[in-house]
């Protein structure tokens, strides 16, 4: 059983097609009238009267008449044309930038993780902190690693921020 809001469009669409009939109804007279007008009329012949035809049976479908349209939508206007946008230029890295971002960080990077894994040989041997300690010293500064690497990554210091990724993930490992 179709519900309320099916009935409403189905009598929408109903609506519709009749107001479409007529309108095409009025357009087909309207037709015939104008090319009534266009075509010569034929001189008359001297012949017998013609009966006329006899009239056309109603049609048993009689639509009733139609309502007002169901909605006539507006012109649209197509949307303002806009140049389309110009990425800007990629700017090339020169050799400083490669040399000083680039390679003394991971030179850096290396160098921080060994001085890490040799505090911690050195704590082991010397028996400073005990293993538990150790561990959780070697979490905290991979942690500490990483957190600054995600902060450097969102302020834009890509090439920083991997190094420092790699060393807290080297930390990490090192520290179980």
């Amino acid at each position: 059983m179709p519900d309320e809001a099916d009935q409403k469009q189905l009598e929408l669409l109903r609506k519709g097609v009749l107001f479409l009939t007529e309108r095409n109804r009025e357009l087909e007279a309207r037709v015939a009238r104008l090319e009534a007008r266009l075509e010569p009329t034929p001189a008359p012949r001297p012949t017998a009267e013609v009966a006329p035809a006899p009239p056309q049976p109603e049609p048993v479908f009689a639509p009733p008449p139609p309502a007002e349209p169901v909605f006539v939508a507006p012109p649209i206007a197509p949307p303002p044309m806009r140049p389309p946008a110009i990425p800007p230029p990629l700017q090339t890295q020169g050799l400083e930038s490669k040399v000083g971002l680039t390679l003394l960080n991971r030179i850096g990077v290396f160098t921080l993780l060994i001085g890490g894994a040799l505090f911690f040989k050195l704590s082991v041997d010397n028996e400073w902190i005990g293993p538990g300690a150790r561990v959780a010293i070697g979490v905290i500064a991979a942690l500490g690693s990483l957190i600054s690497a995600d902060f450097l990554w969102k302020r834009g210091h890509k090439v920083f921020a991997q190094g420092l990724t790699g060393l807290g993930l080297s930390l990490l490992y090192l520290s179980f």
